[in-house]
Parts: C-alpha cells; structure tokens; sequence
C-alpha cells in the first residue's frame, strides 16, 4: 500500500545509465541529474568517478581549453562546469584517487 502514498522508491537516471556498459562520461555529464546525484554520493556514480581514467577525464575538461572555433558548445562551456562542479561535490573517494595517482598529480 506504500506505493499509494507515493514512498516507492524509484531509480534515477544516472544509476540507469551506469548499468549500461557502454557508458560514457559525457552521458552522465548530459543528464540533468548529475550534480545532485554527486550531493547525495550515489554509490555506483561514485564508484565510477573513482576510477583513474574518469577523473583524468574530469581534470581535462577543467584545464584543456578547446580549439579555436570549437563548434560543440558542450565540450566549450558545460563540461567544463560540470566537472568543476563534481569535483567539487566533497566526494572523498574521487580525491583519494586523484591524491594518490602521481601521474595525475605531475600534470600540474
């Protein structure tokens, strides 16, 4: 009968894009979700987030500035702040990674 009163639970859309194996880090950066799912620490978001390659990834957007006359606005302007955004989201497991990676670490 809970589910009359609106208390089920429902999956977001970033938990349904990780399961797919295909998924990339700019599908989660194209979802709406994204940042409040880093806010509530989403357990498979985080696990994906703390994967070296990821937060390489995360980093670029943030420090490589496009090409000149770049045509993709998302690659220009919300990529850029939306990894800002989710580094920024005190996810412990994502700094440790990025702590404790001296290759990461040696491109600054």
């Amino acid at each position: 009968m809970f589910w009359r009163l609106g208390l089920h639970y429902q999956e977001s859309n970033v938990s349904k894009l990780l399961e797919r194996e295909d998924c990339e880090l700019t599908d989660l950066l194209d979802d709406d979700e994204i940042l409040t799912e880093c806010k509530a620490h989403n357990e498979k978001l985080v696990k994906y987030l703390s994967r070296v390659p990821i937060v390489e990834r995360l980093i670029d957007f943030i420090t490589v500035v496009p090409e000149v006359g770049a045509a993709d606005e998302k690659r220009t302007s919300k990529y850029p702040h939306l990894a800002c955004e989710a580094l920024c989201c005190d996810i412990s497991e994502l700094w440790e990674v990025f702590l404790e990676s001296r290759p990461l670490l040696e491109r600054f």
